[in-house]
């Protein structure tokens, strides 16, 4: 297995679909991150991030996400949602070619 730089910071989130009739369609989710985790993040944004500007002209850091689906152990659909700093255009194609990528 190729040896993947180590993300600065990592925090998941669990999406559900939501069950109330009016909004089939949407997801939601209630993550719980650990400080560590969270203080990480703080700390990539301010010291190593690239800094960019959304269409309200607010200062940003972007950040990556990947959507996996996933099974829950009592059988219902939802998606792990795995957040972290961006990876260049090299890392993210070696990972979708690798199999054993850890995302």
């Amino acid at each position: 297995m190729p040896d993947y730089p180590k993300n600065e910071f990592v925090l998941f989130s669990n999406l559900n679909k939501s069950k109330q009739e009016d909004s089939k369609e949407d997801y939601w989710s209630k993550s719980e991150w650990s400080l560590d985790e969270i203080h990480k993040l703080h700390e990539w944004a301010w010291n190593q991030a690239t800094r960019v500007q959304n269409q309200r002209g607010e200062e940003c850091v972007e950040v990556a996400m990947k959507l996996l689906p996933r099974k829950s152990k009592a059988g219902n659909d939802y998606y792990l949602a795995v957040i972290s700093d961006p990876r260049t255009k090299q890392e993210e194609q070696a990972a979708a070619e690798d199999p054993n990528a850890p995302f």
